[in-house]
């Protein structure tokens, strides 16, 4: 065979050739493959990460919250009932942590804002007003002593209202926490009086982003209904 006829690469060299370009695609092939799925990965990641920031950090409990609402959530481990300072019979702390609870329960809206709302009127917090209400209630003798028949049949009905709004709310915010039980000095297994972190709208964070909009209570003493005037 002459020079010029032989092939440049003999058989043995161009399979091997081809076994390096094979191994070589097949690299570059696992490659891509690994930064796609990284890349998904991260994507996905960032959605989750997203998401749960909006879920824990500006998602209101309205439907239409309102214009520099401030919601925010934090863990918050509830005091036992003794140490609580809203628990126990009537008494000049317990009526003042109540009272310093929920002085600011009033506040302004614009008439846009209601009108967004379908609504005439509107208060922020829900549950605030009811809480008390059922407080008093339950030491009825102590905070209405005169009270008659036809008024407590009254607020019966009320504190009805005022329950069935309660069971709304905890029903809405679905509190996943887990109370445990366990076995006291008595025949039925008792909750276990320890406390527990919850997941709990910021209150403090809440009200001061509402101080522009708070009702004073002089001036809500000061209402006078007009379709009372002169008798109408």
């Amino acid at each position: 065979m002459s020079p010029e006829s032989k092939p440049f690469l003999l058989d043995e060299e161009r399979s091997e050739d081809g076994k390096v370009r094979n191994r070589q695609d097949s690299a570059n092939i696992t490659l891509r493959v690994v930064f796609l799925h990284l890349s998904l990965i991260s994507l996905y990641t960032i959605i989750f990460l997203l998401a749960l920031f909006r879920s824990t950090c500006s998602i209101s409990t309205s439907v239409h919250p309102l214009p520099g609402v401030r919601i925010q959530y934090v863990p918050v481990a509830p005091p036992d009932l003794p140490s609580s300072p809203y628990a126990g019979p009537p008494s000049e702390s317990v009526d003042q942590a109540w009272h310093d609870l929920l002085k600011d329960m009033n506040i302004r809206v614009t008439a846009e804002e209601l009108e967004e709302r379908n609504q005439k009127s509107i208060s922020l917090p829900e549950g605030g007003g009811h809480m008390k209400m059922l407080r008093r209630w339950n030491y009825r003798d102590h905070y209405y002593p005169n009270i008659t028949d036809p008024t407590i049949e009254h607020w019966d009905i009320h504190a009805d209202h005022c329950f069935d709004v309660l069971r709304s709310a905890v029903m809405c915010q679905g509190d996943t926490t887990l109370t445990t039980f366990g076995w006291e000095k008595l025949s039925k297994p008792q909750p276990h009086v320890k406390s527990t972190e919850h997941r709990c709208v910021d209150w403090n964070a809440l009200m001061d982003s509402l101080a522009d909009r708070v009702v004073g209570e002089e001036e809500m003493a000061a209402l006078v209904n007009p379709r009372l005037e002169g008798g109408a």
